[in-house]
């Protein structure tokens, strides 16, 4: 039996090759369609954006990340201040709800990729 993360990963790969962009549902437990349909999963906070928005706004980045925290029901995690930074890229970090910095993430505009900094 596969795990659900092999089966999130398996899923995502075919989604990428699939012609629409999408992967067809049929025959898929009803717990896995809603998480997949909403496109969002944990991996943005771990640096992945598996479907990203063609464009990241500010506004996107942190309806994106605070769909994620809620999700990952850690009611100790928050999300920071979210910025600009010079070269363009959208800043946003990710905070305990003492105030200490957990993660920093700097989004891409375009095609919306994440990455973790300092």
């Amino acid at each position: 039996m596969m795990s659900p993360e092999m089966m999130q990963m398996m899923m995502q790969m075919m989604a990428q090759h699939h012609p629409a962009g999408q992967m067809p549902t049929a025959g898929m437990a009803d717990g896995m369609q809603s998480g997949m349909e909403s496109g969002l999963s944990l991996e943005v906070i771990f640096g992945k954006a598996a479907s990203a928005a063609p464009e990241m706004t500010p506004d996107k980045v942190q309806s994106l990340l605070q769909a994620q925290l809620d999700r990952l029901g850690n009611p100790r995690l928050v999300l920071g201040a979210i910025g600009e930074a010079p070269d363009g890229s959208i800043i946003a970090e990710i905070r305990t709800v003492d105030g200490a910095l957990v993660q920093k993430l700097a989004f891409n505009r375009f095609p919306g990729l994440v990455r973790q900094i300092d």
